[in-house]
């Protein structure tokens, strides 16, 4: 019962939670990643990077 309650509570926050069972992940990984990304792009994510600020550092490394 307390993992009802703490789903419950999840939601309530604004947050939403994917469960998959092990044979789907197993069996169709693909669906899987589909369904992480739809509930990603839902959520406001973006796939492209963000674009770098033109005054910012870059590391390098010296040989």
């Amino acid at each position: 019962m307390l993992h009802v309650r703490r789903q419950n509570d999840v939601w309530t926050s604004g947050d939403g939670i994917l469960r998959f069972p092990a044979w789907l992940v197993r069996g169709r990984p693909d669906e899987v990643a589909d369904t992480v990304r739809r509930a990603l792009v839902a959520a406001g994510w973006t796939s492209s990077p963000p674009l770098r600020h033109p005054t910012a550092r870059t590391l390098s490394v010296n040989a």
